[in-house]
């Protein structure tokens, strides 16, 4: 990776912890070489943030913007599975705006995430990213609260 891209994906981990920094007073920057790259608390949990920032529309489309959500070219392994990342943050840096999508929502039928998020560029300008947050966080908690109900009813019976 050079030096400019680099610094595109550090500029994004700094401006995403900003807006977790609004929702938590605890928000944590990993090693370069980590898995993730920002963990923060939120309800007494920390939860493992991987970011990814774009600088400019998709080639072919120029509506879409495209962010590959795949781990770096230097793994074995080029998809997350569940429990290695709990909230994936877009960040494009040409509106400032961070986008943020819980991994449950963006799993394939394997369970592992997608390759990619093509967001529409009007969704993007027309984001409010704290807004945004508080939406994906609800959605984390209301998933992990389903998965404890299930799992409860399962042994139940069991």
């Amino acid at each position: 990776m050079n030096r400019a891209t680099e610094r595109l994906g550090r500029s994004g981990e700094y401006f995403t912890a900003s807006v977790l920094s609004m929702q938590s007073d605890s928000v944590l920057f990993m090693p370069p070489a980590s898995e993730v790259d920002l963990l923060f608390n939120y309800q007494e949990t920390f939860l493992k943030v991987q970011v990814k920032t774009k600088s400019h529309r998709h080639k072919t489309e120029r509506d879409l913007w495209k962010f590959d959500i795949r781990r770096g070219s230097h793994t074995k392994i080029r998809f997350f599975e569940e429990n290695q990342i709990d909230l994936f943050a877009l960040c494009c840096s040409e509106y400032g705006k961070v986008l943020f999508y819980p991994f449950h929502e963006v799993t394939n039928d394997k369970g592992t995430s997608k390759t990619a998020i093509y967001v529409k560029d009007e969704i993007i300008r027309n984001t409010n990213s704290h807004a945004n947050l508080e939406a994906a966080l609800k959605s984390i908690t209301e998933h992990h609260n389903q998965l404890q109900y299930d799992y409860g009813r399962h042994n139940k019976f069991n």
